[in-house]
């Protein structure tokens, strides 16, 4: 008897314990938790629509990052997704006075389409490093065109 109700103790607290394990996960903030927006090769006027969407939590949430990830598509400019980060970037800053310092971005490389993947992020938040979810093309995979209408204007 005495063994059994050890037994039953024991199974018990693990159930506890589990429990609480599971809470605490469930607490912690996922970056899937603060995308914001995703868009493709679209104008530039509609990015900008986008942009200024961003700009206005930006300034609402002045705790927040914008953190930036773009993949060029199957077939890309040489340097697109920096082009189009310095695009976006000088936009926001410029236009939307937003601090270069709350924009931060990555090259993700490349994907079938064109992609560009925005978060609203704390500014210590580790994410830099785990972002990358998609299925990579390799650079001898992508058909380069050498009449870009995206090409590397600006600084960083």
């Amino acid at each position: 008897m005495k063994l059994s109700l050890a037994i039953i103790c024991f199974l018990l607290a693990l159930t506890l314990v589990g429990h609480a394990q599971e809470q605490s996960n469930a607490e912690q903030p996922q970056i899937r938790d603060y995308k914001f927006d995703e868009w493709g090769d679209i104008s530039f006027n509609d990015e900008k629509a986008r942009l200024d969407f961003i700009a206005e939590q930006l300034q609402r949430e002045s705790g927040k990052i914008m953190y930036m990830e773009i993949y060029a598509g199957k077939r890309a400019c040489i340097g697109e997704a920096q082009a189009r980060a310095v695009r976006a970037k000088n936009y926001l800053v410029n236009q939307k006075k937003i601090n270069a310092g709350r924009i931060k971005w990555r090259d993700g490389g490349y994907r079938d389409a064109v992609t560009i993947m925005v978060w609203l992020v704390p500014p210590d938040w580790p994410i830099l490093n785990d972002t990358k979810v998609f299925t990579y093309l390799k650079p001898v995979d992508v058909q380069f065109d050498r009449r870009c209408k995206i090409k590397y204007r600006g600084k960083l």
